[in-house]
């Protein structure tokens, strides 16, 4: 019996596991190429795959929509959806790690442990010779202790670029001390 994505769908919300999982090997394919194609605009070496973003988006999103599925097209556009949601959520915890990593980074700075204190201090001079900005940003910042403003003020430079000088000089400091930490 074959029966059409629209009805598996509304059995599917029913509860009926059976037609969810029959959904899903019916849909699979299809649901894979616009995951492939989604993945396809995304930044090139993305850590989702297209089996992983289908899974996702089938599992956690589409098996909690309670909206009444009109057509196999509007199922289709949901899951178009469900899938850009997965990967805005990907992203999410990506720049979250990436905040962590910083914040990691300030604290080994501010904490200055004896034995990273020879690894800090050359990754520092490094840092002076690739951009001097960063590197002034970020001694001031979290070996100083000065506030954002304050270092605004000290280096003649907008607020807002010091703090683009202090993150990249944390995102910099963190890939060469990543193995040491």
């Amino acid at each position: 019996m074959d029966l059409s994505v629209t009805v598996l769908v509304r059995q599917a919300q029913a509860g009926d596991l059976m037609a969810e999982d029959l959904l899903y090997q019916k849909v699979y394919d299809k649901m894979r190429g616009i995951a492939r194609a989604m993945l396809g605009r995304e930044r090139a070496g993305h850590s989702l795959e297209a089996t992983a973003l289908v899974a996702e988006a089938f599992l956690q999103k589409l098996r909690k929509l309670r909206i009444r599925v009109e057509s196999r097209d509007h199922f289709y556009s949901l899951t178009a959806m469900a899938m850009k949601q997965v990967l805005m959520d990907h992203a999410r915890r990506k720049a979250a790690q990436k905040r962590q990593s910083a914040g990691e980074m300030a604290m080994l700075l501010v904490q200055r442990r004896p034995e990273m204190e020879l690894a800090i201090s050359r990754a520092l001079k490094q840092l002076d010779q690739l951009d001097h900005f960063a590197h002034e940003a970020v001694c001031l910042r979290y070996i100083n202790g000065f506030g954002m403003r304050e270092i605004a003020g000290r280096m003649g430079r907008a607020e807002w670029r010091v703090r683009l000088d202090c993150q990249f000089g944390l995102k910099w400091l963190g890939a060469q001390l990543a193995e040491l930490s």
